[in-house]
């Protein structure tokens, strides 16, 4: 599932007023956390109260794909929440791209320039990216993140 990512920019105002009065970035930061928290009882105790997630979730998707297929590809076939949720604005936008096709499929087999899918479709690439996720809490990648906390 995919969350639209609502970032905005901090007004220069307001960093002057975090700067003058600290409290108030503390106070932002605390509204931000006690909101997260608010949904992890949705997640974990009260799934039932996640369909207004879900269905912000299907109103991004089809804000950014206008066609069917494409949309029926990319809708999870398990309620949202029971995987980490992604929050991006862009991520639909490049897949509705006219020169990327998405292929709904395992990989099964790479020939050269050339990769197929589970479903027996082939397709010539450019590159290939392997992502298998980043765990940050895992080690030993735990102990080489590092920060002033």
């Amino acid at each position: 599932w995919v969350m639209p990512r609502v970032d905005r920019t901090i007004s220069k105002a307001e960093r002057a007023l975090h700067r003058a009065v600290p409290v108030t970035g503390t106070a932002r930061r605390g509204l931000l956390w006690g909101i997260r928290e608010l949904q992890v009882s949705a997640f974990t105790k009260h799934p039932d109260q996640l369909g207004l997630v879900e269905k912000i979730a299907k109103s991004n998707m089809a804000r950014a794909i206008k066609d069917p297929a494409l949309r029926a590809k990319l809708t999870p076939d398990y309620r949202i929440g029971c995987k980490r949720i992604l929050l991006s604005s862009t991520y639909y936008p490049a897949l509705a791209q006219p020169n990327v096709d998405v292929v709904a499929s395992g990989l099964s087999e790479i020939r050269g320039s050339t990769v197929v899918a589970a479903d027996g479709s082939e397709a010539e690439v450019d590159a290939i990216i392997f992502g298998t996720g980043f765990h940050v809490t895992d080690m030993p990648i735990a102990e080489r993140v590092v920060g002033e906390e």
